[in-house]
């Protein structure tokens, strides 16, 4: 799955309707598309709203002030490819379902294909979807799914651990390929208590990888502009505080302004521990 995300604020020193703003790239119908001032989000956009960038492709950025003495605006960037892998879970265990839930831990191993040949860094974000609990009269438990997904805390990274650090802003945890030894992680994962999953009075014992219920994962391939662009965010939310800054000049994939332009790609996974 492919989706366009804004980083940081909208390009700075381009405050202008009448800019000339075209967006160039290998599958760009025409070799480019243009772009216009949105008056509601106050940014440009691509006029072809349907168009969606593609992994393993190069794009371009091009815009033009008038009147200004200024050089154009520049930005490239490529898309980089979404990584398959595989997730053998390795321990589940027995839990009371109280409001104790948020204790309960299970081990996993993430398998990542084969490493790209272009640096690139990951974001792995676990899942659980969220479900209640109903207890029936006669004492049985039966687990009903919600639609909505509860963050997983990795609380323990047991293999790779060079290759892992983690952003105050960002969920999960960054894996740098480049470091990493094996293709596997073998992380210990805990549900985070954010809600209880009581029904009533009662209290039972059931197998913990039915609590657990479907297990969700996301892989996240970023370039290194975008990493940097995020490393940068996260030495100044510690630094500074907790608004988030301005994009940044010292990333230098943008000519004559400031930001920064990438892409990511996302391979999603459902895990359902119990079959």
């Amino acid at each position: 799955m492919l989706e366009s995300v804004p980083i940081g604020n909208e390009l700075q020193n381009i405050d202008r309707r009448d800019a000339i703003a075209v967006f160039k790239g290998d599958d760009v119908p025409g070799g480019q598309l243009e772009m216009a001032f949105n008056a509601t989000s106050e940014k440009y956009h691509l006029v072809n709203e349907d168009f969606r960038v593609s992994e393993g492709s190069s794009y371009e950025v091009s815009i033009i002030i008038p009147d200004e003495k200024m050089d154009t605006i520049q930005a490239f960037t490529s898309i980089p490819e979404s990584m398959g892998f595989t997730i053998d879970v390795l321990s589940t265990e027995q839990v009371i379902i109280d409001d104790e839930f948020s204790h309960h831990f299970i081990d996993v191993v993430i398998d990542i294909e084969q490493p790209t040949q272009v640096p690139v860094y990951y974001q792995l974000v676990p899942y659980r979807l969220k479900s209640s609990i109903k207890i029936g009269a006669n004492g049985q438990v039966d687990l009903i799914d919600s639609p909505d997904l509860s963050l997983l805390d990795v609380v323990e990274v047991q293999s790779n651990q060079n290759s892992i650090s983690t952003f105050a802003h960002q969920e999960g945890i960054i894996i740098e390929e480049s470091r990493m030894s094996s293709s596997k992680l073998h992380l210990r994962l805990r549900t985070n208590g954010d809600e209880p999953l009581r029904d009533g009075e009662a209290v039972s014992i059931m197998d913990g990888k039915d609590a657990l219920n479907r297990l969700n994962f996301e892989l996240i391939t970023v370039n290194p502009e975008i990493y940097d662009y995020h490393k940068w965010v996260d030495e100044r939310l510690i630094n500074q505080g907790s608004n988030l800054p301005s994009a940044p000049r010292e990333i230098p994939n943008i000519t004559n302004a400031s930001g920064v332009f990438g892409g990511a790609s996302r391979t999603l996974m459902q895990v359902r521990v119990n079959e």
